[in-house]
């Protein structure tokens, strides 16, 4: 028979693990109460609570710790916030251009390093873009990637735009997004509790201390060097966005999808605005080394395949008879990488991308000083050689990455 003691006991386990659940549905209904009290007071809690109340400078500050990631759900505040990046860490080496150079990241490189990438749209921007990065830093190294879609006769969408003393002002529109969210099925109650308790429902970053909403619940922001992470895309064991879902992208360039236009020509008068942008960093005294980013392997073979397509060999042709050099990894394949070493149709990821600094190297004059040391490199891609993560450090993850693309990649644990 248990004695008084033992009954005690048991009862009292029995409420403490019942706590949490208790005050997890507290939290739950009082978010159902608060919205039906004011739409406004749900909204200005979940953002609150997923410090996006914070402003700029506040975030560039926490962000000295390079374990911070920055990921905000509700502020277009790109532009700003890397640009902030380069005033605060003054870096060696800036690598600029669209998304498809935010993996470039800071363990690459024996220099200091920012990602001022996601930032360009077209060939256009690079002129602001340059000399909103020279009003407050002169890198020694810029790392240029040119989309060879910005060459083509079509136009292209402005990313650089005026500067905002503070893009993350709160605006009535920003508060009422987490309810919209909840109503449209783009973020659970359970989501949103746990944010307003102090949580964050992402557990594939336990290394990283999340800041934003998007950061602590799907995992995706920038790092302290303005480099991407996208834990929503690389621990998927399916296809997480439509660019990841190959057999609808090679039907998208068999369509000419606005995506992958057909006959879109090719445009002389860019290839001037961007040797001009060139000319600007080199009479700095920036020394600039320029590339062609890869595209996926299949896509690759698909435009080769593809009379409609021409237009890509096109530029990348002219871009070859320029004064500049251009180091052109469109098929990244012809160095080694693989389809597995991509997180969707054309972004490369961290491998891929040290691949190309070794290939650099590999064609780099003995006089010149490269910001990265080609051993060191080199041993990084034997080591995560086959994926898309460098682990650099393991214990920043949690789990396996998947294969994604389907494309049948084998990749082990992170270890």
């Amino acid at each position: 028979m248990n004695s008084s003691e033992d009954i005690q006991r048991a009862s009292k386990s029995g409420r403490t693990a019942e706590r949490p659940m208790f005050r997890r549905y507290l939290t739950i209904m009082s978010l159902g109460t608060l919205l039906l009290i004011s739409p406004l007071a749900p909204g200005l809690l979940i953002l609150w609570q997923g410090d996006e109340l914070e402003s700029l400078a506040e975030i560039i500050d926490t962000q000295s710790d390079e374990n911070v990631l920055y990921g905000t759900a509700v502020h277009a505040n790109e532009l700003e916030h890397r640009l902030s990046l380069i005033a605060s860490r003054h870096p060696d080496i800036v690598a600029m251009g669209s998304s498809r150079m935010e993996q470039f990241r800071q363990p690459y490189f024996n220099r200091s390093f920012v990602c001022l990438c996601t930032v360009m749209g077209s060939i256009e921007d690079a002129a602001p873009l340059i000399s909103e990065m020279l009003k407050r830093h002169k890198p020694e190294f810029v790392i240029f990637g040119l989309d060879y879609w910005w060459f083509t006769k079509l136009p292209q969408g402005r990313n650089v735009h005026p500067i905002r003393a503070n893009a993350n002002t709160l605006t009535l529109q920003k508060i009422l997004q987490p309810l919209n969210w909840v109503m449209a099925g783009r973020m659970t109650m359970s989501e949103a509790s746990d944010v307003v308790t102090g949580g964050h429902p992402n557990q594939t970053l336990p290394g990283y201390r999340p800041v934003g909403l998007a950061a602590k619940i799907q995992g995706r922001g920038y790092r302290f060097d303005g480099s991407a992470m996208h834990s929503e895309l690389l621990f998927a064991d399916r296809p997480a966005s439509p660019t990841q879902d190959i057999a609808k992208v090679l039907e998208k360039i068999r369509r000419g999808d606005p995506l992958y236009p057909h006959d879109a020509g090719f445009d002389p008068t860019k290839v001037g605005i961007f040797v001009d942008a060139v000319r600007r960093l080199s009479e700095e005294g920036v020394t600039v080394l320029v590339i062609v980013p890869p595209m996926l392997g299949a896509v690759v073979d698909t435009f080769s395949r593809t009379p409609a397509f021409s237009y890509v060999d096109e530029i990348r042709g002219a871009l070859q008879q320029l004064d500049v050099t251009v180091h052109d990894f469109h098929d990244i394949r012809q160095i080694g990488s693989n389809d597995c070493e991509f997180i969707d149709d054309r972004h490369a990821g961290d491998v891929g991308n040290m691949r190309i600094l070794l290939g650099i190297g590999i064609v780099a004059k003995p006089m010149d000083k490269l910001p990265w040391d080609q051993d060191i490199v080199s041993g990084f891609v034997e080591r995560f050689s086959g994926r898309a993560l460098a682990a650099f450090s393991p214990k920043k993850y949690s789990g396996t990455e998947g294969d994604f693309l389907r494309l049948g990649c084998e990749k082990d644990k992170i270890s």
